[in-house]
């Protein structure tokens, strides 16, 4: 039966990490509370495929380039399969999955469409309020015709959704709704992570990436003075500033390299949530962020958070009130806030447990899925 599959069409590189994210979780908890199986039908795959229950998935190429010929073999091979499914699921925006959700809509007209959108506020108001002289100029009616095609559009952030009601009429705001990315506790069955805080602090993403201010962070930190760990976790090219920096300070600050380690990038979860269990806190200083992943999985294991006002810092802290949340590029006080963390290590873990307690009552993906009407109203309603 069309009724309980669901198309998730997927037209990039896939990696572990992305399919252990809201990529995959999503929609295992479909399967896991609606029976709903899913063919997620990616792109590319480049590491081993992960089991998720529910989730088959399947890989188009093993080249990452769209454009061209396998580009067009692949909206070929989706317009096929998507006779087969009553709803498709689509993540993000893009140029690309414009025209999958165009074919998908086309050639089954009765099906149902989820769309993800996996946005900031900046790219909202960009959308909303673009001129033809800017480079939304193209997107802006690219998104406006998704929205008409999608029966259900979901905010990660409630920042966003407000803004997203805000700009769309009153029968677009009926599609509209809030569910931001949480944690699924079924990926730690059976995992040995331990319970013991130390008085370490965390920084996890992309190291080089300039969005993410991890050299900013690494060179706040050779000036000032704390007792503990702070743990870098993500990738970082050999030849890149981070690397660079890192090895600079090592080398020519006294006792850095005793205390700011570089862990590399953790692909296996468990190592990852081992590291989240034993530390006590997580720094996110990025510029932008639609969502800030890092945050929830963090607040998951106990983590206070320090974090910029970007992604969902606000709703995970409760507005603020549970962590602390600075302005962007404001390093002053970022160092100033990570420095007290250390020097109040006890009250900084006992804070990181309140927070563990908002997060896993306010952020379990069971839980906002079952108490989701519109995701119920998708799977079950008419169309």
């Amino acid at each position: 039966m069309k009724d309980d599959k669901l198309l998730l069409l997927y037209p990039f590189e896939m990696y572990q990490v992305g399919a252990q994210k809201d990529l995959g979780r999503i929609p295992s908890v479909f399967y896991q509370l609606m029976n709903i199986r899913t063919r997620l039908y990616c792109f590319c795959f480049r590491e081993e495929i992960p089991k998720l229950d529910g989730v088959e998935i399947e890989v188009f190429s093993n080249t990452p380039r769209f454009w061209g010929l396998e580009g067009f073999r692949y909206l070929q091979v989706a317009r096929s399969i998507g006779k087969e499914y009553g709803h498709a699921m689509f993540f993000g925006t893009s140029l690309r999955n414009y025209f999958l959700m165009r074919r998908f809509r086309k050639t089954n007209p009765e099906g149902k469409i989820y769309w993800k959108l996996d946005i900031d506020e900046d790219y909202l108001d960009l959308w909303r309020g673009a001129r033809w002289a800017n480079k939304m100029a193209v997107k802006r009616p690219m998104n406006n015709r998704m929205l008409e095609w999608a029966d259900v559009v979901s905010a990660e952030t409630k920042l966003c959704y407000a803004r997203l009601c805000e700009s769309v009429d009153k029968k677009q705001r009926q599609k509209m709704m809030y569910l931001p990315n949480g944690f699924d506790e079924r990926q730690i069955q059976g995992m040995d992570l331990g319970t013991e805080k130390k008085p370490v602090i965390l920084f996890v993403g992309r190291l080089d990436d300039p969005v993410k201010n991890a050299v900013s962070i690494l060179r706040g930190l050779s000036q000032i003075d704390f007792k503990g760990e702070f743990r870098f976790i993500g990738p970082a090219e050999e030849d890149g500033e981070f690397l660079s920096e890192y090895r600079q300070l090592c080398a020519g600050t006294n006792g850095f390299e005793d205390k700011v380690h570089w862990l590399g990038e953790i692909a296996g979860r468990e190592e990852l949530y081992r590291q989240y269990a034993e530390t006590m806190g997580i720094v996110l200083a990025s510029s932008r962020e639609s969502f800030g992943i890092v945050l929830g999985e963090a607040a998951y294991f106990d983590n206070f958070i320090v974090s910029t006002r970007v992604g969902a810092a606000m709703d995970i802290t409760n507005d603020g009130k549970l962590g602390v949340i600075v302005e962007a590029n404001d390093w002053e006080e970022i160092m100033k806030q990570i420095q007290a963390c250390f020097e109040h290590a006890k009250e900084t873990i006992d804070r990181g447990r309140v927070q563990g307690s908002y997060y896993r009552e306010n952020f379990l993906y069971r839980n906002l899925i079952q108490e989701n009407k519109h995701i119920q109203e998708f799977f079950y309603g008419k169309k």
